[in-house]
């Protein structure tokens, strides 16, 4: 996981097993990021993105509400 992670996911209200549940119940979508290749997880509209390194980049959530700045708090499962 980046250094930055925890503190985005604190503030955007994830907790560290709202990642994990994520990752390991999401469905996974190979995507191109920015910086290349990416596997994204979503779950009840919350999204996780892995590098292609394995390592968790970010956090987000998908719903259309939240497309202001700062974008993407946790949405309850």
């Amino acid at each position: 996981m980046t250094e930055e992670l925890p503190i985005r996911a604190a503030e955007r209200g994830f907790a560290p097993e709202d990642i994990i549940k994520i990752v390991d119940k999401g469905n996974m979508t190979e995507a191109m990021g920015r910086y290349g290749s990416q596997i994204r997880y979503t779950l009840g509209n919350n999204t996780v993105i892995v590098d292609r390194f394995g390592t968790i980049i970010t956090c987000f959530s998908n719903a259309p509400a939240t497309n202001a700045l700062p974008r993407g708090y946790f949405i309850p499962f």
